[in-house]
């Protein structure tokens, strides 16, 4: 088989011989590779498409390229005059390496004599590289100890489908702005200036996906679970603020957090985010673990036994009542840049009917009372793998 090879005779730029990039070694090579017999015919790329540069970029800059109007300081910045052949250069380049990937597909591997373009950014280029193609789009995984249980299924998640992933999980701090979260009347370091470094950070990846989830319930109510056959886990500390203000009443409190979350999620699907949801993670009210040790060393004597006959489980009608002021917040935003993943679906009145199970016959789902093993965040890892299309779109 002939090393499938791109190259588009317009890689070579009309910059100046006395421009200081050495524009001119990209029709060098080409001619090297022809004398030297390792190429007999280059596959040659079409200038790539607004659509898919589009997914790297923003609109308003590829017409700045595509029209020349870009100003002269984010002209400085590429390091090329922005002139017809800089325009078309860009674009078949780009194209090239789109057509090297197809080309490595369908023959295992293949080159592209341009390309590697990787300095510049969603709205502007550096570096001489005016469109990137080097491109990885960016999951930034946002939450409380919750979400930490989910990092590793994540990060495998995101390797194996060539994303960049961003965690920024803090325990007992869930993300809204304009909002301070207090412990027995004093502000935490969960404020509205580490929310709105988190901002920061979540703007400077352009078109990223935001996954946010945490335990709102918690906080909301500033109450434990209380799964109502025994067990209840106590008043909880924390509390969302006004600022500096304490909501006391329950339903205002709800109201309150209904807009911040509401202005939260528009923010970042208004600056061209994606957000990815996860609703509560059902509460236990009791150290699964311990419990299943003790469990199985009285009623059993394998998960797989334990599991037919008393298995650790709680109501589901409980779930949904403790959290219908959550659901109600989390669903009050519609838009087709949000996707919704339900934890309770895999765990909840599914195995046990109107019951949500913490283990099944082989794997334990939770390694206290409201926080998922590996296994439990694997599946619910799972479940954004299912709908991996709105990743990649």
């Amino acid at each position: 088989m002939d090393l499938p090879v791109v190259n588009h005779k317009d890689y070579v730029a009309k910059i100046g011989d006395d421009h200081k990039f050495p524009i001119n070694k990209f029709g060098e090579l080409a001619k090297y590779l022809i004398d030297q017999k390792i190429v007999k015919n280059f596959y040659n790329p079409l200038a790539c498409s607004f659509e898919t540069l589009n997914r790297a970029h923003s609109r308003n800059y590829i017409n700045d390229i595509k029209n020349k109007t870009l100003d002269k300081n984010a002209i400085k910045k590429i390091g090329f005059p922005l002139v017809d052949s800089v325009v078309q250069r860009s674009l078949v380049a780009t194209g090239g390496t789109v057509l090297a990937s197809k080309l490595a597909l369908n023959f295992g591997i293949a080159c592209n004599t341009a390309g590697g373009s990787h300095h510049a950014n969603y709205d502007g280029g550096a570096g001489y590289c005016v469109f990137n193609d080097q491109y990885k789009k960016t999951i930034i995984l946002i939450g409380d100890s919750h979400m930490q249980t989910l990092e590793g299924s994540l990060l495998d998640f995101s390797n194996k489908n060539n994303f960049k992933l961003i965690i920024i999980n803090k325990a007992a701090c869930f993300y809204i702005l304009d909002v301070n979260l207090f412990s027995k009347g004093k502000k935490t370091s969960c404020d509205i200036d580490y929310h709105n470094k988190i901002r920061s950070i979540i703007m400077s990846n352009n078109n990223s996906i935001v996954i946010l989830g945490g335990r709102m319930t918690a906080y909301l109510n500033e109450d434990g679970f209380n799964n109502k056959e025994g067990q209840y886990e106590g008043k909880f500390e924390l509390s969302f603020y006004d600022i500096n203000k304490k909501i006391e009443n329950l339903q205002d409190r709800k109201s309150f957090i209904k807009e911040k979350y509401k202005k939260t999620l528009i923010d970042l699907i208004n600056n061209n985010h994606k957000v990815v949801l996860i609703y509560p993670i059902p509460e236990v009210g009791f150290h699964v673990s311990r419990k299943l040790i003790f469990n199985l060393g009285i009623y059993s004597n394998n998960l797989a036994e334990l599991n037919k006959n008393k298995p650790l489980t709680t109501s589901y009608n409980v779930f949904l009542s403790r959290n219908k002021d959550t659901f109600d917040i989390l669903d009050f935003v519609q838009n087709k840049n949000i996707l919704r993943i339900y934890p309770h679906s895999i765990f909840c009145d599914k195995i046990l009917k109107n019951r949500c199970v913490t283990h099944d016959d082989k794997d334990v789902f939770y390694i206290d009372d409201d926080h998922l093993s590996l296994k439990g965040s694997e599946l619910v890892i799972k479940e954004i793998n299912n709908n991996i299309n709105f990743f990649k779109k």
